[in-house]
């Protein structure tokens, strides 16, 4: 059995072929065509394995607001 991604609006799923054909297309779901596309950039200087693991480790990380709590203002209750 096949999967198949799906859309309605702007929710998007994947399910079986035939369940698709028996409860999501009468119910207006749409075959999802558009394919995201993940970009696999990875830099030209980067040349060894120890390297590769350290950029992958630093673009996973999230951004997080620094707050050192020197100001009363910065405090939240």
């Amino acid at each position: 059995m096949a999967s198949v991604k799906i859309i309605k609006g702007k929710i998007r799923n994947i399910v079986d072929e035939t369940l698709f054909e028996k409860v999501y297309k009468p119910n207006g779901w749409c075959l999802d065509e558009e394919q995201e596309e993940i970009p696999n950039e990875i830099p030209e200087s980067i040349q060894t394995i120890t390297q590769l693991k350290n950029y992958q480790k630093m673009t996973n990380k999230s951004q997080k607001h620094f707050n050192d709590k020197l100001f009363y203002s910065d405090i939240k209750e």
